[in-house]
């Protein structure tokens, strides 16, 4: 009896410390499951506040993740948090415009980094991408524009050679089953005329291809002055982030603009001046080109009559090539003059769009009087006054 009582008592202890120990289990599994999703929102709710500031005056930032946030330096921004990745940009009068994206990395030490490759590779893709991506909306249409009407000059001046060889082929063609020798004689006149078109039509296409090949070999070094990242120091352990903003000077204004016109005033904010520099120049260039081509093309013909005159036998056809060598001269210099205004015209546009450069920026202060401000609260409108 004692020994059965003892057995019994012995086990209903075993039972009690293992309900014991089950009930202390599911509680922590409760407490788990009721407090781990408060502390995953404490985590996810965790956020920082940054203090932008800079040594020069009137510096613009703007933040974008969706939406932006803006105004003048010093700035405070919070409710940034960690993992976060904003576009950040920089700029302001007398200043350069400088893009990149403002990163936090797990414990919130802020950096910039730049999109110059990302450019370049958008460049390669489609001309003018690269621009119009990092906020240079006309700079890049300019470029796309120019290129595209580069490309249409390419290829009509390359139909009119498919032309011309085509004409070619069928003289030559002609000329080789041709028995009697008057008609070879004529042939072969008109397929010597044939080859120096040729041979001038294809002098032209090559110019046109060089322009445009110079247009879009220009686009992977674009980015590479006009897509730096804004400098910065971190401070208070990236609580505050010191913005070392750069002045648009005037030298690299008109190193810009003697490369490429209009480039310089984009460089330093004056849009609309920009697009009308690059654009009177790039017609001008076109026109020049133009001209140029013509000039060739009445100096081959002058120097064709001119061999025709040379070797004429009879005292008809030397007096029938001298007519026509004195009326392809008369049209060659007036294709002179033509090629030589529009050189004049070239200049004269390349040079005012250089002077330009030396002048003040008429850029706006483009801070705006309202923005979003976000807090520990809540966003908010603000107006400054």
């Amino acid at each position: 009896m004692i020994t059965l009582f003892q057995v019994s008592k012995r086990g209903g202890c075993r039972a009690r410390q293992h309900l014991q120990s089950s009930g202390l289990l599911i509680f922590i599994v409760f407490l788990t499951v009721i407090f781990a999703p408060i502390r995953v929102q404490a985590q996810n709710a965790d956020s920082l506040c940054i203090h932008f500031l800079s040594r020069k005056e009137n510096v613009h930032l703007r933040l974008l993740k969706g939406f932006s946030i803006n105004g003048v330096l010093p700035l405070t921004i919070c409710d940034i948090s960690p993992g976060e990745k904003w576009g950040i940009l920089i700029d302001g009068v007398g200043l350069e415009n400088r893009k990149g994206y403002l990163l936090l990395d797990d414990r919130g030490n802020p950096r910039i980094e730049g999109e110059r490759l990302g450019a370049i590779l958008k460049n390669a893709v489609l001309p003018g991408w690269g621009a119009v991506s990092t906020s240079r909306k006309v700079s890049g249409w300019t470029d796309f524009s120019l290129i595209v009407f580069s490309l249409g000059y390419f290829l009509k001046e390359n139909k009119e050679y498919d032309d011309l060889y085509e004409s070619y082929d069928s003289l030559k063609d002609l000329y080789e089953s041709s028995l009697s020798y008057e008609e070879r004689l004529t042939l072969g006149k008109d397929l010597n005329t044939a080859a120096l078109e040729l041979n001038v039509q294809n002098t032209h296409r090559k110019r046109i291809l060089l322009l445009t090949a110079v247009m879009y070999g220009y686009q992977f070094l674009d980015p590479l002055f006009f897509n730096r990242p804004p400098g910065y120091r971190s401070e208070a352990g990236g609580s505050i982030l010191e913005i070392e903003a750069a002045s648009s000077g005037k030298a690299k204004a008109f190193f810009h603009s003697l490369v490429c016109p209009g480039r310089g005033q984009f460089y330093q904010g004056k849009k609309t001046r920009g697009f009308l520099y690059a654009g009177l120049n790039a017609a001008a260039g076109f026109f020049a080109l133009d001209r140029l081509n013509a000039f060739d093309e009445k100096a081959m013909y002058y120097d064709m009559y001119v061999d025709e005159y040379n070797s004429a036998v009879t005292a008809e056809d030397r007096s029938f090539y001298r007519g026509k060598a004195e009326e392809a001269w008369s049209d060659l210099e007036d294709a002179k003059k033509d090629r030589d205004f529009s050189y004049i015209l070239l200049a004269s546009l390349w040079s005012l769009n250089l002077i330009d450069t030396f002048f003040e920026t008429d850029k706006i202060d483009n801070s705006s009087d309202l923005g979003l401000e976000l807090g520990p609260s809540g966003a908010a409108l603000v107006l400054s006054f």
